[in-house]
């Protein structure tokens, strides 16, 4: 695991945790916070698809310390996310397309989703295609799952 994603999985598990850290989820409760992070991912996406800001904000923790990352861009603190996801959500149409989801339980409450991302926004005249990986950070609050990290990169097209 690279030190960024591992940075990540701590700032998830932190709230939960112990003095002595969390213990290993059994199977059941893991399986069930995959399938729980697997709803929140297409949760997440169809918000997307949808342009819900109402939608999309339900899935983040509206903290100082949640961090969207986007090309080697960090915004810090919902209060900062928010007019990006407001910004990105006037697109006249969105696409998104997961695949090659994988989904790591790294603690009781915590997952990490990792899964390949087409997306298309299109403001009607142009469409703009990328397709890169996404990462998501998630932390269990009561029935919901929330996103406290999420990072987002593509590779950069050959000159």
């Amino acid at each position: 695991m690279f030190p960024g994603a591992l940075l990540l999985v701590l700032v998830a598990c932190h709230h939960g945790a112990g003095a002595g850290g969390s213990a290993p989820a059994a199977p059941a409760a893991r399986g069930d916070a995959i399938d729980a992070a697997r709803r929140a991912l297409e949760s997440w996406r169809q918000a997307y698809e949808v342009e819900s800001f109402d939608a999309l904000a339900a899935l983040y923790a509206h903290e100082q310390n949640v961090v969207v990352v986007r090309q080697g861009v960090a915004t810090v603190g919902w209060d900062a996310i928010a007019p990006t996801l407001k910004l990105l959500l006037g697109a006249k149409e969105i696409r998104v397309h997961i695949h090659d989801v994988q989904i790591a339980t790294p603690g009781a409450g915590a997952a990490v989703i990792t899964a390949g991302m087409d997306r298309e926004v299109s403001d009607g005249v142009t469409t703009i295609s990328e397709r890169g990986v996404v990462t998501l950070v998630l932390r269990a609050e009561g029935e919901s799952w929330l996103v406290v990290a999420e990072h987002y990169s593509f590779p950069p097209t050959a000159p």
